[in-house]
């Protein structure tokens, strides 16, 4: 199993991105390790489509990784897998351009007298396709073309994704694929592109989150004591036994503290009452003679308590209205109903 250190989350920023160059020959796993090499976070991607969370569901942007032990887990007997480069962490952008035609002038020149890595996704579509870039640290952007326009494609960044060589384009029949012409160090953003887009400052865009000190982080958890709905704790602990069965047990853990400290904020339940069945649940799954540092358990609560301060209002509003529909009696009587049809 592996897992993910502070270090893990900070090392990718001290090296400089660029993408490597592929002879067409390498396989999903072969390119996984190279890009991961070059800097990059990656997430898997279920064979035919495009979606971050096909394959690492809810919650995919805090499961991208650079560590190689994942990639294995990933690739190694999936073949098929589609491989996507996970923008914000990374410290990247990408300028993903649908509509040539459609570019400014300005932007038209930035793109093509940049020294950015260009990935065709048309054979039939000349100048179609992405350039990266990388971004300063400490810089972060939003998922929008701010004054850049919208005609001619979108602005990669923060929780964004592109998908890469080898993965196979859902339309490759009609000409669509993922091709890097050319390879290399990514240059720097340039200013004629930052400045038309919106600056983001939100870790939740994908933006390394540093954990929680240890008086941060009880001087948060004590702040998170009510209880308007405390029967959904154990309804959430029943939900994620199959990811700890099923799938790694740190990544298991991380969601379930996260969106247990999501759930503490809005209100629903104590987060001390979470954690305590957080460590039990895991300490199930895996012993601590098999966790992979001394600190496992406790370095992830203190990165998912500061990463679920990004959580904005409205979604802990969110949270709150769905825990008190999912824990009202009606719907619980269904809920079991159906887990039981299900079983038969």
């Amino acid at each position: 199993m592996t897992s993910i250190r502070y270090e893990d989350l900070i090392h990718s920023s001290n090296r400089a991105l660029s993408i490597p160059t592929f002879s067409g020959a390498e396989t999903s796993l072969e390119c996984a390790y190279a890009y991961q090499d070059c800097g990059w976070w990656i997430v898997p991607i279920k064979p035919g489509t495009k979606n971050p969370g096909s394959i690492l569901g809810v919650g995919w942007q805090f499961l991208s990784s650079n560590q190689s032990s994942q990639a294995d887990l990933w690739f190694g007997h999936h073949p098929d897998r589609g491989i996507a480069l996970h923008m914000g962490p990374s410290g990247g952008l990408a300028v993903d351009v649908d509509n040539p035609e459609e570019l400014s002038d300005a932007l038209g020149v930035a793109l093509r007298t940049s020294s950015s890595p260009f990935q065709s996704t048309r054979s039939n579509h000349e100048g179609r396709g992405h350039y990266v870039f990388s971004v300063p640290f400490g810089q972060s952007y939003s998922n929008s073309n701010g004054s850049l326009g919208e005609a001619w494609g979108e602005v990669r960044a923060g929780n964004g994704v592109i998908m890469v060589q080898p993965s196979q384009h859902p339309e490759a029949a009609n000409g669509a694929r993922y091709k890097w012409l050319s390879s290399g160090e990514l240059p720097a953003l340039p200013f004629e592109i930052s400045s038309g887009l919106n600056s983001s400052t939100s870790t939740n865009s994908g933006s390394l989150v540093l954990g929680l000190n240890d008086v941060e982080l009880e001087a948060f958890v004590a702040l998170l004591a009510e209880a308007q709905v405390p029967e959904l704790l154990p309804m959430r602990v029943e939900e994620y036994l199959t990811k700890f069965r099923r799938g790694s047990r740190h990544n298991a853990l991380k969601l379930f503290l996260l969106f247990g400290f999501r759930d503490a904020r809005a209100g629903l339940f104590p987060a001390l009452a979470m954690l305590d069945a957080a460590l039990k649940v895991f300490l199930r799954f895996k012993p601590k003679e098999e966790w992979s540092s001394q600190n496992e358990f406790w370095d992830l609560v203190r990165w998912t308590a500061s990463a679920s301060k990004t959580f904005s209002e409205e979604q802990l509003l969110e949270a709150l209205e769905l825990g008190r529909a999912l824990a009202s009696p009606g719907v619980t009587k269904w809920i079991k109903a159906v887990s039981n049809v299900s079983a038969n």
